[in-house]
């Protein structure tokens, strides 16, 4: 059963008139945001749960042990950037934590801290910068710049066997594709590894750490101001994310809802899936509460700005990949470019120039269902 709508009831609607009421339903969005997040959670529970059943039956996974103690070990955890903190656990024990990952993705600049090579408390940290790695090894004292996170020798993947390049990774299959390639449908819709350009290789490991993490979506605004008959208004970010996937992670449906700090500057489109094409059928929302909102002469004594349309005059383009959503079924993110073609339009009360609206980022779904566009 949908939740119930703010919108509803008579004291509702004295606050809203009623075409507010198609514009956003944020309880809504929580609730299918929340189910993702608990995959996401569960997935972590189980993958710690089987790392204590296949590591020992007789010792907790709490880390007691009245077993020796083992070499330096390294749990690294990685959101927007990746750190990764040495300790030495007892013989049959093991760790986990949320956002956990295996070692850092290349995000730029890594730097260990020890003081020594057995040093329990060491940590080493990868992260973006615009500075030199260098120079911000010389303002942290005591470290070093290295090449990866946990340091060269001490990864839990040196040693691994990866998947050549040509050969199948589809989801269930064991391992990962070898460094340089990404897992992508060949020409006959078989999952492969493939030789992929350095774009798409840093655009892979973004959606990695997204499906890693306990977040659903990551998204920033490349384009942060929208051409309007009230002005150029200021464009509210992505709050909420939601896409479908087809056979391979093939984007087949979207609705993004970008909010801003107020509840009267929300955007919510909507695109599915139309004879083999991804096509934009509805927009909604409210753009008074903008950032730049300015009534003009004749509507100076207007209160509400709304967008609301079926079929706009608005095309998207998506250009990116999928990976593995990294819950325990099949699942994937989806990671690119969402460029939205607004035409010269007018839409319900605000008139738009021609323009673009875009953002980049990541957005998780559950199961693949349903068909792809067309080639």
């Amino acid at each position: 059963m949908a939740a119930a709508s703010r919108c509803s009831g008579p004291e509702a609607e004295r606050e809203y008139p009623p075409r507010a009421c198609s514009a956003i339903d944020d309880k809504q969005h929580l609730g299918q945001r929340s189910a993702v997040q608990d995959l996401r959670i569960l997935s972590a529970l189980k993958g710690w749960a089987l790392s204590c059943a296949l590591g020992s039956l007789s010792v907790a996974c709490s880390g007691s042990s009245s077993g020796g103690i083992s070499a330096r070990e390294w749990l690294c955890s990685e959101t927007t950037d990746c750190s990764c903190h040495a300790e030495v656990r007892s013989l049959g024990s093991d760790s986990a934590s949320f956002n956990q990952v295996d070692e850092c993705s290349d995000l730029g600049c890594c730097l260990l801290s020890q003081k020594s090579a057995s040093d329990p408390d060491a940590r080493c940290d990868c992260f973006q910068t615009s500075a030199s790695c260098e120079a911000e090894a010389r303002a942290q004292a005591g470290s070093v710049v290295v090449s990866q996170c946990p340091p060269p020798g001490e990864s839990p993947n040196d040693g691994k066997m990866c998947i050549a390049e040509g050969q199948g990774c589809r989801w269930g299959l064991p391992g990962d594709c070898c460094s340089g390639t990404l897992c992508r449908p060949n020409a006959e819709g078989v999952q492969t590894c493939q030789t992929a350009t350095s774009l798409d290789l840093a655009l892979g490991k973004q959606c990695a750490r997204v499906a890693n993490s306990h977040d659903t979506h990551q998204f920033e605004l490349l384009t942060p101001v929208l051409r309007t008959s009230f002005g150029e208004l200021g464009v509210p970010g992505v709050m909420y994310a939601f896409e479908g996937v087809g056979e391979n992670g093939c984007l087949n449906d979207l609705e993004l809802t970008l909010t801003g700090s107020a509840s009267s500057c929300q955007l919510r489109l909507t695109v599915k899936l139309q004879a083999g094409k991804l096509v934009v059928t509805r927009i909604d929302g409210m753009v008074q509460g903008c950032p730049g909102f300015m009534p003009d002469a004749a509507t100076a004594t207007q209160s509400y700005a709304f967008v609301s349309a079926a079929n706009p005059a608005i095309e998207l383009s998506f250009q990116g990949l999928a990976c593995d959503g990294a819950l325990i079924f099949e699942s994937y993110c989806v990671a690119g470019t969402f460029d939205f073609h607004i035409s010269k339009t007018t839409i319900d009360d605000v008139d738009f120039e021609d323009q673009h609206l875009i953002v980049r980022g990541v957005a998780c779904a559950s199961e693949p269902k349903g068909d792809c566009p067309s080639p």
